[in-house]
């Protein structure tokens, strides 16, 4: 604008057209005919256009007006208004309500946690008597189940559980008690029954090993069957909790888990050792897992026990007849 200015200002017959002047409002008008008039209304309340009055003795040394030079100060913008509050949502206020109530426990949740690695009590839960120098629990039972020698014997017949005894300031495993399974409704048997050390695989996928009595009259797998255990060949020396297998099989058809995965699994929830979790993987990869989802599905289907609980569904991967 500073350089048009300059040009315009060196021309005379330009000069007069930089006076000043009212502005104008420009209206277009459409007539009957189809023309269009135009016409220029002048507004008196719009402001003029500035006269600029150069300087004959250079750019240097222009003249500007007055309010462009000195403008006027600008009045002070008032703070805005605080905004109203708003409501807090009911939804937003029940879950703040739950956050700060389990801010109030979670550090005794924390205590009673630690707490709980010591014995709670020295009673018996069987005889209810007094235990001062051995004291057993067993988590399995439950978190609050302490027994002495005696009754722990008698209650963990033919058991799975993995008891703990309190020793040098620390619950410590004991494998030495529950190691036996044995039949006790099998006495009358003419039969001739044997003792088998068998490698198991306990609920939490612990690796133990177990004398087990087996007897002439059926499979040894079926033995197996009747303590909760499944197992892995047809001589088995080895074999798994059912429960445990049933956590897999669950696991596999709901979240597509990987034999390996689910082995890391249990070793992250369990506490086991990088060793035990490999001979568990080794143990499972193979026909006896195979064998077990079979067993699992013919339970679930029913339809060898009954011909009404058939309701026609079969398998598309098994081979057919007809192809």
């Amino acid at each position: 604008s500073k350089a048009r200015y300059c040009i315009m200002a060196k021309h005379p017959k330009r000069r007069k057209q930089m006076r000043e002047r009212p502005l104008r409002l420009k209206t277009t008008r459409k007539t009957a005919d189809g023309k269009r008039r135009v016409k220029y209304i002048s507004d008196p309340n719009a402001c003029h256009r500035p006269v600029y009055a150069p300087s004959t003795s250079g750019p240097s040394s222009q003249s500007y007006p007055q309010e462009i030079l000195n403008p006027p100060p600008q009045p002070l913008e008032e703070d805005p208004q605080p905004a109203p509050a708003t409501k807090t949502p009911r939804y937003t206020a029940k879950k703040q309500r739950e956050v700060d109530a389990w801010k109030e426990v979670r550090q005794q949740l924390f205590d009673i946690s630690v707490g709980l690695s010591a014995p709670q009590t020295s009673t018996c839960s069987i005889c209810r008597e007094e235990e001062w120098v051995c004291l057993y629990r067993c988590l399995d039972c439950g978190p609050m189940a302490t027994f002495c020698i005696e009754c722990l014997r008698q209650q963990h017949r033919n058991s799975l559980h993995l008891p703990e005894v309190w020793k040098d300031d620390c619950f410590q495993p004991v494998t030495g008690i529950c190691n036996l399974l044995r039949r006790d409704d099998h006495a009358s048997c003419p039969w001739k029954s044997y003792y088998k050390e068998v490698r198991v695989f306990d609920n939490a996928g612990r690796q133990r090993f177990m004398t087990v009595q087996f007897c002439q009259c059926e499979a040894e797998l079926c033995t197996l069957l009747r303590y909760g255990l499944w197992g892995a060949s047809e001589s088995p020396q080895t074999a798994f909790s059912v429960k445990l297998l049933e956590w897999l099989v669950a696991l596999s058809h709901e979240c597509h888990v990987s034999v390996e995965g689910f082995c890391n699994t249990v070793r992250w929830k369990n506490n086991l050792s990088l060793p035990e979790v490999n001979s568990l993987y080794r143990a499972l990869v193979g026909e006896p897992i195979s064998e077990f989802r079979h067993f699992m599905y013919k339970k679930t289907t029913l339809a060898d026990l009954s011909p009404l609980m058939d309701d026609g569904t079969s398998c598309p991967a098994c081979p057919k007849e007809n192809g």
